[in-house]
């Protein structure tokens, strides 16, 4: 017999064990263990796990599963692959799919490490859930509503995962949680590829969403809510919608040190909803931050900005008329906004054609942010925009006092010949020889307010220091 005739009746002689296996599932107590040794592993009809049973996935296992077949579990699951070797949950015809697991509430803990999960999806009543490096592949043609994984009450951790899709369907949807977590993970062409419902105190960071029809984050009546430092780009509609949707209105929400590019609008507040919109970086999109009421509600909606760039949107900010918007320390390169110490003119990032949005040494953003806000990581004041620019403390020099109102002094620890006082284009304001000189004092009250930069040069090298006048 032939090695493919062996493949064939393995594979078949698999089917008929499990099946058998899962008649008598309920009447005993059974473990299903499945791994590389024993895999492909088939599911031809519905499995459920009983509250007495195990399933366990382990390292490498593939499991095929038929069109619409559903997992009810009931009893105890693990889903646990290795970086090297993934589980796998896959179709037995990808153009129709498997159905869903399904864990009910009767289960306590329900994890999954090192998956990928093609055309299935999860669903999960009150348990305590954890995702890490789980990969969901979707190509089949869900409603709107289905999401790829559903979680209702409970607890919930999802980190370094991802969802490719062909924007159908929709992506974590979380509803009635207290404190849930996704982090450091990516969303491709999935359609409100994180949504929260009625959920308190949770947070979703360093992700990154690209190439959505729809929005790529979702809040509906949420409550202290973080979202920061996420990567937002190529979304038709909204990058972040917070709002209601007929739940009651989104309050307290922190939206921080998130960049968001190519997108209808940026960042919308509406029906009622409220929070802080704090160092981001819009660029490129139709509608940079909106504030509304939302139809047919006449709530408004109300948000503090600050420390924001937004660069080269048509319309940088909106707001209606039931709603309010106070824009503060930000800067837009193409329109005026109305409010305190807002800036008009350039930002200057690195490449914005290459998505890198950091700011290159001559920028105004640099140290531009409002003084009350926390400092960088640096400990220098807050720079605009969502990532800051380090500047390297120069071990030679000693300059005080910085910020500086007039006079500055200067200690050298190395021979420095020339100093020049410019600021971020280039300008040079002054020019003095330090040949021979280990200390000096200069008078600055001739600069406007803003950021200027002390050039100090040897015959090698150009140091330069940031320093702030007031």
């Amino acid at each position: 017999m032939n090695n493919s005739k062996n493949n064939l009746l393995y594979s078949s002689y698999l089917t008929l064990a499990f099946i058998f296996a899962s008649t008598s599932i309920g009447y005993s107590q059974i473990t299903i263990s499945i791994n590389e040794s024993n895999s492909p592993y088939y599911i031809a009809s519905d499995l459920v796990i009983n509250s007495n049973d195990s399933l366990l996935i382990g390292v490498g296992a593939e499991v095929i599963i038929s069109d619409n077949v559903n997992i009810d579990v009931y009893g105890f699951i693990s889903i646990q692959g290795s970086e090297s070797k993934p589980a796998k949950l896959i179709a037995v015809n990808p153009m129709v799919g498997w159905g869903q697991i399904i864990i009910h509430e009767e289960v306590e803990v329900f994890t999954i490490n090192n998956t990928r999960i093609e055309e299935g999806r999860v669903l999960s009543f009150d348990c305590s859930v954890h995702f890490a490096n789980v990969t969901f592949i979707n190509n089949q043609p869900l409603a709107w509503d289905h999401a790829i994984s559903r979680f209702h009450y409970g607890q919930l951790t999802i980190e370094d995962c991802q969802i490719i899709g062909t924007n159908q369907g929709e992506g974590f949807l979380c509803h009635d949680i207290l404190n849930p977590i996704v982090i450091n993970c990516q969303f491709e062409s999935i359609p409100d590829a994180v949504e929260y419902l009625n959920c308190e105190s949770g947070r979703i960071g360093n992700c990154t969403f690209r190439d959505i029809y729809d929005d790529a984050i979702d809040l509906n009546h949420c409550n202290n809510t973080v979202i920061d430092s996420n990567f937002i780009y190529n979304v038709t509609d909204r990058g972040m919608e917070i709002g209601s949707e007929n739940n009651g209105s989104s309050t307290n929400i922190l939206v921080r040190h998130n960049t968001i590019v190519n997108c209808g609008e940026g960042i919308n507040f509406k029906e009622g909803s409220n929070g802080l919109v704090q160092n981001n970086t819009l660029y490129n999109n139709t509608i940079g931050i909106t504030s509304l009421n939302g139809t047919p509600s006449s709530l408004g909606s109300s948000i503090e900005v600050i420390n924001c760039i937004l660069s080269q949107n048509v319309t940088p900010v909106f707001i209606d008329v039931f709603s309010t918007m106070n824009v503060s320390y930000s800067l837009s390169d193409n329109s005026i906004l109305i409010g305190e110490e807002n800036y008009t003119t350039q930002p200057h990032f690195i490449s914005p054609l290459l998505f890198d949005f950091q700011l290159q040494d001559s920028s105004p953003c640099i140290d531009a942010g409002s003084p009350h806000s926390v400092t960088d990581p640096d400990f220098s004041r807050s720079d605009l925009g969502a990532t800051y620019k380090h500047f390297e403390i120069e071990e030679s020099l000693k300059i005080w006092p910085n910020p500086v109102e007039n006079q500055v002094f200067i200690l050298m620890s190395k021979p420095f010949k020339k100093f020049e006082v410019i600021d971020g284009f280039g300008k040079i304001y002054r020019t003095f020889d330090l040949t021979g000189l280990i200390a000096f004092q200069t008078n600055l009250e001739f600069l406007s307010q803003g950021i200027y930069f002390l050039a100090f040069y040897t015959n090698q090298e150009k140091v330069l220091v940031k320093i702030i006048k007031t």
